[in-house]
């Protein structure tokens, strides 16, 4: 589940003048550090923490050194990473006297890996699970939520119906 927060527009709507509210992703906890997804990746494939551990530290010596030969690294399941250079500001009149020190930046540029359905055209990525959940930061979710539209001794349950608050929400997996 994503978490969001309520956070208003520093600038002004163009058709409207208005500052708008939109919905911000905010992080959840902690970041999800290497030891504890070696620890999930012992779980799904009987490898040993500390034989995982070691590999995924490898995997960032390995690919500093394709990034920085030139080459795109792409990892099955995860996507493609490559450097990009920038050279914002420093131009030259002539391309006789373009030069690599005219470079101010380099960063790493990650694009998730996709799948397209063939019967439907959807492209969904392989790193956002389907029908991904979206929950307001901070809201007390022990509260009663509006009313279902089927009552829970009905056999429907839960909150299927939506929340009218807007607290909550999802997405299909057809992103």
């Amino acid at each position: 589940m994503l978490f969001f927060k309520r956070r208003q527009s520093s600038i002004a709507d163009k058709a409207s003048g208005k500052k708008l509210w939109y919905p911000q992703t905010v992080i959840n906890g902690s970041t999800a550090s290497t030891l504890h997804i070696a620890e999930q990746i012992s779980e799904l494939s009987g490898a040993s923490r500390g034989d995982v551990f070691g590999v995924l530290r490898d995997l960032g010596v390995v690919m500093r050194q394709e990034l920085a030969s030139g080459k795109r690294v792409k990892l099955d399941g995860v996507g493609t990473f490559r450097l990009i250079a920038n050279a914002s500001g420093n131009g030259v009149e002539k391309k006789e006297d373009v030069k690599s020190s005219q470079f101010n930046s380099v960063r790493v540029h990650f694009v998730a890996e996709y799948r397209r359905n063939t019967v439907t055209r959807e492209r969904d990525c392989t790193l956002i699970v389907p029908d991904l959940k979206f929950s307001e930061y901070g809201v007390d979710k022990t509260k009663p939520a509006t009313p279902s539209v089927t009552p829970p001794e009905q056999g429907g349950g839960g909150t299927s119906g939506g929340h009218s608050s807007g607290a909550e929400g999802s997405i299909g997996g057809g992103l």
